[in-house]
């Protein structure tokens, strides 16, 4: 089967394992995750949190995520988490004071957006924008 070999959070090589052999250097790898039928297929220099396999380049600094919003979008969800500060919306802007950067593929910042979207602070062509523009070097989050 296809698997990504992890060391130190980054897939460092694809290789085609049995499942003996993925017992044989899974003390030699931090992690060995099947990757055979993934939709986008994973690569050498992905990362790995753990849970989540992230392409490199799609992660973002918290500002560079916030000014993807234009000021139109960016007044129209601070004027909702002013009228409902426990709200959802609120909450995603919380964690996008807290988090050290923004990854543009994780499942929870598409889900966030999506939120926007389905509260009509941000349209559907947008979202697709804010997310799916490929980050500018001034952007990237380079840790």
């Amino acid at each position: 089967m296809l698997c990504a070999l992890v060391r130190n959070n980054i897939i460092v090589d694809i290789a085609d394992l049995s499942y003996s052999q993925i017992e044989n250097i899974g003390a030699i790898y931090s992690s060995v995750i099947e990757i055979e039928n993934m939709t986008p297929q994973p690569k050498i220099g992905w990362t790995y949190d753990g849970t989540i396999l992230s392409a490199p380049g799609w992660r973002i600094t918290r500002l560079a995520m916030r000014q993807r919003f234009t000021v139109t979008e960016l007044l129209a969800i601070m004027t909702y988490v002013n009228t409902n500060p426990s709200g959802i919306v609120a909450m995603l802007m919380q964690n996008l004071t807290v988090a050290t950067f923004v990854d543009l593929k994780r499942s929870d910042t598409i889900a966030g957006i999506q939120v926007l979207v389905g509260y009509g602070l941000v349209t559907s062509d947008r979202a697709g924008i804010i997310l799916n523009t490929s980050p500018s070097v001034e952007e990237a989050y380079t840790g």
